[in-house]
């Protein structure tokens, strides 16, 4: 098995993957995936917008940064939120 970025659950997390397609992750990164998904956001209202705060483990695991920029659509009923990928010079 080599190391590589493997998805769970829509997350991109370090793992292992084999040349058969089987993929190993971390069990503390599972268990963090599903506390994360169980997890509940609340809007707030901050003057005439709605603000959603990210946790700090869900930020990290969604490789969200302070400055990061983000955009949004809406898709099937969902809000999506994204990262921008860096430009490139």
């Amino acid at each position: 098995m080599k190391e590589a970025m493997v998805e769970l659950a829509g997350f991109r997390l370090k793992g292992f993957k084999c040349e058969c397609g089987e993929e190993a992750f971390s069990p503390k990164d599972v268990e963090l995936v599903r506390k994360l998904r169980n997890e509940r956001l609340k809007a707030r209202r901050v003057a005439n917008s709605l603000v959603i705060t990210v946790p700090k483990e869900l930020a990290k695991l969604a490789g969200i940064r302070e400055g990061d920029a983000l955009r949004w659509l809406v898709s099937g009923g969902q809000l999506v939120i994204e990262k921008e990928k860096a430009a490139r010079a």
